[in-house]
């Protein structure tokens, strides 16, 4: 059973994540980087992605 966390523990790990977005939405919408929201850090591939989602304690959030 997972433990549960606090507001204050869920707040905490949200700070500490690191805006991304897919360059197969940005590709095929012809966005580019000036088009997104100022906090997004990088557009990753697919391959990326898997790396930096790789290892326990990883938490994805979708939007």
């Amino acid at each position: 059973m997972p433990l549960r966390q606090s507001p204050l523990q869920k707040r905490s790990m949200l700070l500490e994540t690191t805006p991304t977005t897919a360059k197969l939405a940005v590709d095929m919408f012809h966005y580019t980087k000036e088009d997104l929201y100022d906090g997004v850090e990088a557009i990753i591939t697919v391959g990326d992605f898997y790396k930096e989602s790789a290892g326990e304690g990883v938490h994805m959030l979708f939007i």
